[in-house]
């Protein structure tokens, strides 16, 4: 069963298995509202990990674990798990894979400041998500040449033509529009 990389209008993006586009569109029915939704098959590592979503503490005396505190138990009720990408070669990549098709302006950023080992400025991280949200809440794809400095039009240039670097997300279906 193929698995979908969905582009939500905004910051979300989310991996839904299907069994067609069909299915996909009602599952993503299900969810929210599929207006401006896109997707691609995702082929690449899955590699999430689902924590029960409660306090709890092992206690150790003389050396062994001999008892279970739990505390809270109250998220349970409405989201038993946290979800969080582990620390393995796997994960890596699958967050890799989804933040350049997904989200690529911010690939780049976060690419960028990794090949020169610093950590990404506020400031060009700001600019890769509001360059991510802008074709969303306009409908239409960012344009080049609306950037007006000089240094985020040479990035933006650079990113569009540069082999391996913010691939634009391509989706293989879009959801139709609704009257």
């Amino acid at each position: 069963m193929p698995i979908y990389l969905v582009r939500w209008p905004g910051w979300v993006a989310s991996l839904v298995s299907a069994r067609d586009e069909f299915e996909l569109e009602m599952i993503l029915d299900q969810e929210a509202s599929t207006e401006g939704v896109e997707w691609e098959e995702y082929n690449g590592p899955i590699a999430i990990d689902f924590a029960v979503n409660a306090d709890f503490e092992t206690v150790e005396r003389r050396g062994k674990r001999d008892q279970l505190r739990i505390g809270s138990v109250a998220r349970l009720r409405n989201e038993p798990f946290k979800l969080r990408v582990g620390g393995s070669e796997e994960a890596f990549e699958m967050m890799n894979e989804i933040l350049w098709a997904a989200f690529p302006s911010l690939a780049s950023v976060l690419n960028e400041a990794a090949e020169k080992d610093r950590t990404p400025l506020a400031a060009d991280l700001r600019s890769a998500i509001r360059g991510e949200l802008a074709g969303y809440l306009s409908g239409k794809e960012p344009s080049v040449d609306r950037i007006s400095d000089p240094v985020e039009k040479a990035r933006a240039e650079r990113a569009k033509w540069k082999p391996g670097v913010a691939v634009p997300f391509r989706p293989r279906g879009r959801a139709p529009r609704r009257r």
